[in-house]
């Protein structure tokens, strides 16, 4: 997985891709924008884009790589918008699992 945001990560901080809301429910029912937003950042899972140097050091990060999916604290994220696709910025302490 390769790191197209433009954004590199100081310290501790960690760059995850979560995974894509859908525009309608099973049903077909279409979800407004704010729907599908709230619900974005609710997610607390995603993939590991890139980190921080003081990141890969965190024992919680022990194990993981590039690419790697990973579960964080709800609510614990920082959005960052580029070209269409939305990234959290999370902190290494911030993951579970």
């Amino acid at each position: 997985m390769k790191n197209e945001s433009g954004f590199t990560p100081a310290g501790e901080l960690v760059l995850i891709l979560p995974p894509v809301v859908e525009e309608k429910t099973k049903g077909g029912i279409l979800l407004s924008e704010e729907t599908r937003r709230k619900e974005s950042e609710a997610t607390q899972v995603g993939w590991i884009v890139d980190a921080g140097v003081e990141a890969w050091e965190h024992p919680r990060m022990r194990g993981l790589e590039v690419g790697s999916k990973v579960l964080f604290s709800r609510y614990q994220q920082n959005t960052l918008p580029v070209n269409g696709i939305r990234y959290f910025i999370i902190r290494a302490d911030s993951i579970l699992g």
